[in-house]
């Protein structure tokens, strides 16, 4: 299930490739993505666009920061 935010792929696309992954803009990491959400007066009010270049890089990394915790943990089992 991991394999896909590891494997690096370019979309060819009209304005140039597209990058499957790419970090999210400073901003955006330090400020989160605001959801889609019922306003307290009844209104919807959308959520950030986020791309899925954006999503991947963030697996990406929980998956790199959880395996390297593994094998941290398995070396310590070990000793």
């Amino acid at each position: 299930m991991i394999k896909f935010a590891y494997v690096l792929r370019a979309y060819p696309m009209q304005g140039g490739d597209y990058p499957s992954l790419e970090a999210p803009p400073a901003a955006m990491q330090q400020n989160g993505f605001k959801p889609t959400f019922k306003a307290p007066d009844g209104t919807l009010s959308p959520g950030d666009d986020v791309e899925y270049k954006y999503l991947n890089y963030i697996f990406n990394d929980l998956y790199a920061k959880a395996a390297d915790m593994d094998s941290r943990l398995t070396a310590l089992e070990g000793k």
